[in-house]
């Protein structure tokens, strides 16, 4: 079977990234058996300094709590968790850290499950995430990482040339992308998050974060027609296979309403089966086993 190729640009500290994860994971559970997805890591904060400017959403400068106010404003719109706090107790200098580390990681194929666990890190932890002492620190949570080769990757000089190479790619959007930035310096990038999938003829299809899981369905469609979608999970289903999910990712996946997800969620807490991991927030991330906890 000729699975489909994907681009999906974002970065590990991106609020809009961190609150499409619903749908990600969605387009994983239902169309993952035939796609190949590469994360392309976009670099978006290369420095908290003055130099820096997003005129789009009025940040600049090096003030943590502008930062701050704007991640809380997204993911409050979005039900995704998020302790803003970490913007006062460990305010990150640059993602670019973390987009390496997510490059190490994919050097034995873990790039998204530790893309996911930085993103839970910075997010609902308050971790670090600049830092590469707490970035090989999180890949020890990572099943299968092995982290005496991601700690030597991490700082080495392929894992830094693939990041180079996303930097690059980024920054060539397709002229049929509908979310495209310009820098302060008048460059252009693709908005985050973007996915771009390709099909052996070379037919691209382009979403960004306003697309629909209709727009999927319909772009995946074209592209091709005979991929099979996968029926929706049970709220146990879908943690097995993610591990640890917001409240918001399995109302999505499952089909249901908030409401309902976290229902049946608690229910599988009273039976032991779910452990909550606190977020600083009253949205949980719920793990499918104490294991799983970050």
């Amino acid at each position: 079977m000729n699975r489909l190729a994907a681009d999906y640009f974002t970065d590990p500290l991106c609020s809009w990234s961190w609150c499409n994860e619903p749908l990600y994971r969605r387009l994983v559970w239902t169309f993952g058996h035939g796609l190949i997805i590469h994360h392309r890591m976009g670099g978006l904060l290369a420095a908290r300094n003055a130099s820096f400017a997003d005129a789009e959403f009025g940040l600049s400068g090096e003030d943590p709590g502008q930062y701050r106010l704007h991640q809380e404003e997204v993911c409050r719109d979005h039900r995704m968790p998020f302790d803003g706090s970490v913007w006062q107790r460990h305010p990150p200098l640059s993602s670019h850290p973390a987009c390496i580390a997510v490059k190490a990681a994919g050097l034995q194929g873990l790039d998204d499950p530790y893309l996911r666990r930085v993103r839970e890190a910075f997010f609902t932890g308050c971790r670090p995430v600049d830092r590469v002492k707490e970035l090989v620190s999180l890949a020890a949570a990572v099943p299968g990482m092995d982290v005496e080769r991601f700690a030597e990757e991490v700082d080495g000089p392929l894992a830094r040339e693939h990041f180079a190479d996303d930097l690059a790619a980024t920054r060539q959007p397709l002229p049929g992308a509908r979310d495209v930035k310009t820098e302060a310096d008048g460059s252009r990038r693709y908005g985050f998050p973007t996915l771009i999938m390709m099909n052996d003829k070379g037919e691209v299809a382009a979403f960004d974060g306003d697309s629909t899981f209709d727009d999927y369905i319909k772009g995946i469609a074209r592209l091709d027609p005979d991929l099979s979608a996968a029926a929706p999970p049970d709220p146990r289903a879908y943690l097995e296979r993610f591990r640890c999910a917001a409240t918001r990712e399995v109302a999505m996946a499952c089909g249901v309403d908030d409401r309902s997800a976290r229902e049946e969620l608690e229910a599988l807490k009273s039976e032991g089966e779910v452990a909550i991991a606190p977020t600083g927030t009253d949205l949980p991330l719920w793990c499918y086993s104490r294991g799983a906890l970050p």
